[in-house]
């Protein structure tokens, strides 16, 4: 609506009013006829002043004919009061209060005609009271009255004219906020914010209120423009936060993996380490049978150096018996040649002689076996003592080398220690890890959950700016929730 138009439905509201009020005014005409027996004015200038302003009302109604003349049959009838009361002062006030009703109006035109029409009766009738010819405007005719309800006139018209702008001024504002404020219905509960909607604003809080439209287009702009970022921004998220919860999922599953195989290559470490530690007892206990052993063989070889020295006295012996032998043979030679010699005295002799002889031969061949095997003997020793000597040698290197065994088990042994603490340390920092991924799992399981609420508010938030036109075009409900 525009503010003509408003105008013309506020005059011819107005209109109605006053026409209200001439018939009213007709029948208080009517009521005072009775008085001074003025009927017939009712008929000849009551009903005409209430029937011709309804007949142009009919005919024009709200028209600034139809405004002056409602205004004019006012101020007639107020005079023909006046007239039937005999120019009594209270009906005066009449004019004052029908003049105040014309502010209805909102315009300045029907205030003047109204004045300039009860200005001219009452100078008119002034005139004609004082020269007789039977019209009645004061009860004492006199110029100085005639000119102070002409100051009151004046004084309440301009008033009057000045409400009237006013008033006139906030109809327009009204008709320009309603012509906003209906332009913000966009129809399907919508509010249509876009510029071209309810023209260009005059009034001041018209100007105020397009400016907040134009505040409120931005912000409802700038936050539908958020709310897709937002969309964006948390579908994103919830991409990143899946991605990054299998990626934590298969790196829980390798930790755990791997916190298996790190449990079994510990118990394989441990076990090695106790394997370890039993071979460097048997390393140690062949060691001490080792050495045991080398110094028996070193006892043996000191034996077989007494039995080489036994057996090289019992060969000088047995050549002591041997050289006996002999000379007891040489001796039984000569006894037995002193017994040829001695003849028949010398025969026993003789064969005491040959026995002694063939006994020390007997003992020489005996010395000689003896001295042979004793010989062999010897041999035989000296090469055991040799093969005692070298077995000694052996003995000592197998000694040495389980010695450098025992060394090695020994470092083997602390080595598997170490690598069991390091892999305990290890173990303690897998699970450690296991568990830092564990709260990642479900820190994401958490941060997927706010992203998720955060969607679901920047789907709703996106529901209700839906319901905000910024431009000509209809902007479709949920069109914006498409990405999200």
């Amino acid at each position: 609506m525009t503010s003509k138009n408003t105008l013309h439905a506020i005059a011819v509201q107005a209109d109605r009013f006053i026409l209200a009020l001439l018939w009213v005014l007709v029948l208080f005409s009517a009521a005072l006829a009775n008085w001074h027996g003025t009927w017939a004015l009712v008929g000849l200038v009551a009903l005409p002043a209430a029937l011709l302003p309804t007949l142009l009302h009919l005919r024009a109604p709200g028209s600034l004919a139809a405004r002056c003349a409602n205004a004019m049959s006012v101020m007639v009838l107020a005079a023909l009061h006046i007239h039937q009361g005999a120019g009594l002062t209270e009906l005066h006030f009449g004019i004052f209060v029908y003049l105040a009703l014309l502010v209805v109006y909102r315009d300045w035109r029907p205030i003047v005609v109204a004045a300039a029409t009860i200005a001219v009766h009452h100078l008119s009738f002034h005139y004609l009271q004082e020269a007789q010819y039977g019209v009645m405007c004061f009860t004492t005719p006199g110029f100085l009255i005639v000119l102070v309800h002409a100051v009151f006139v004046v004084v309440e018209s301009a008033a009057l004219i000045y409400v009237a702008a006013m008033l006139r001024r906030a109809a327009l504002q009204a008709q320009e906020l309603e012509r906003l404020v209906t332009a913000l219905d966009g129809g399907g509960q919508q509010i249509d914010l876009s510029p071209a909607q309810g023209g260009e604003a005059r009034s001041t809080l018209g100007k105020s209120l397009q400016g907040m439209i134009a505040t409120l287009r931005n912000t409802v702009g700038s936050v539908r423009s958020g709310t897709d970022t937002i969309a964006h921004a948390t579908r994103e998220i919830a991409e990143g936060n899946a991605a990054l919860s299998r990626r934590t999922e298969r790196q829980a599953n390798g930790v755990e993996q791997t916190a298996r195989a790190m449990g079994a290559l510990t118990a394989a470490v441990k076990a090695s380490a106790e394997h370890v530690h039993t071979a460097n007892a048997l390393a140690l206990q062949m060691s001490g049978m080792a050495t045991q052993g080398g110094e028996a063989v070193r006892a043996v070889v000191d034996t077989m150096g007494e039995i080489n020295a036994s057996a090289r006295q019992i060969v000088e012996i047995i050549s002591v018996i041997d050289g006996i032998a002999f000379q007891t043979n040489i001796l039984a030679l000569n006894a037995a040649v002193e017994a040829a010699r001695a003849g028949e005295q010398g025969r026993g002799f003789a064969v005491v002689a040959s026995e002694v002889r063939n006994l020390a031969q007997r003992s020489a061949s005996a010395a000689k076996e003896i001295k042979d095997l004793i010989g062999n003997t010897v041999q035989t020793v000296q090469r055991g003592d040799t093969l005692v000597e070298r077995a000694g040698e052996t003995i000592m290197q197998v000694v040495g080398s389980v010695q450098n065994v025992t060394d090695i088990m020994a470092r083997m042994r602390e080595a598997s220690a170490e690598q069991s603490r390091d892999l305990e340390e290890i173990n303690q920092a897998i699970a450690a890890f296991d568990e830092t991924t564990q709260e990642n799992a479900q820190l994401v399981q958490e941060d997927a959950a706010a992203s998720e609420a955060l969607r679901l508010q920047a789907e709703q938030l996106a529901e209700l700016v839906s319901a905000f036109r910024l431009d000509a075009a209809p902007a479709p409900r949920g069109a914006r929730l498409a990405s999200v």
